[in-house]
């Protein structure tokens, strides 16, 4: 694959030189060759309308910016103006701050005392959560050795039924054995 790519580039530049010497002497090919220039002319006065135009949307634009700034100076006059009166009540407030300073001190007084239940409330909170966790491992604790005794009362209920199988398994035994031996007995009272 890596082989066939130059030749097949060097296969299609050939054919390209072939059909460029066929053309190149062809009437309308040298008639294309005189008003190419001129389409490229045609083109320039073209670019030169479009320029035209741009410029004449740019003076419409500026015009526009213009009385957009007319219209932002009177803003910027209004809020100077706001300002100057938001400064003079500010100077009025000003007059005012010893009051004020001495409410601030208040609240943070109070923000401080908040501030202090809030962190005892935490305190407290996590403690409880301690104790919480404490539990839960205790109840858990205690849920596994319940577990534990359920499965060892299993274990031993199926041990004791195990265990009065067998018993009576063996009485049953005995009482055969203990009836063969009656029956020997009788025989050999019979024989005596």
């Amino acid at each position: 694959e890596t082989s066939s790519a130059p030749e097949s580039g060097v296969l299609m530049i050939q054919r390209n030189i072939r059909i460029w010497c066929l053309v190149r002497t062809w009437d309308w090919f040298k008639l294309y060759g005189r008003v190419k220039p001129m389409l490229k002319a045609g083109k320039e006065l073209e670019e030169m309308d479009k320029l035209s135009d741009k410029i004449k949307g740019l003076e419409e634009k500026l015009l526009r910016e213009e009385g957009n700034r007319r219209e932002l100076e009177a803003q910027v006059a209004d809020l100077t103006h706001e300002k100057d009166q938001l400064f003079a009540n500010l100077e009025k407030e000003k007059s005012h701050s010893a009051e004020a300073e001495g409410r601030i001190q208040k609240l943070n007084e109070i923000k401080a005392d908040m501030e202090r239940q809030l962190e005892e409330l935490n305190d407290r909170v996590a403690e409880m959560e301690d104790r919480n966790e404490t539990l839960n491992r205790a109840k858990k604790k205690s849920e596994q050795e319940v577990s534990d005794l359920k499965r060892k009362n299993q274990e031993l209920e199926m041990a004791l039924r195990k265990a009065e199988s067998e018993k009576q398994s063996r009485e049953q035994n005995i009482r055969l054995l203990q009836g063969e031996m009656a029956s020997q007995d009788e025989a050999v009272a019979r024989v005596n």
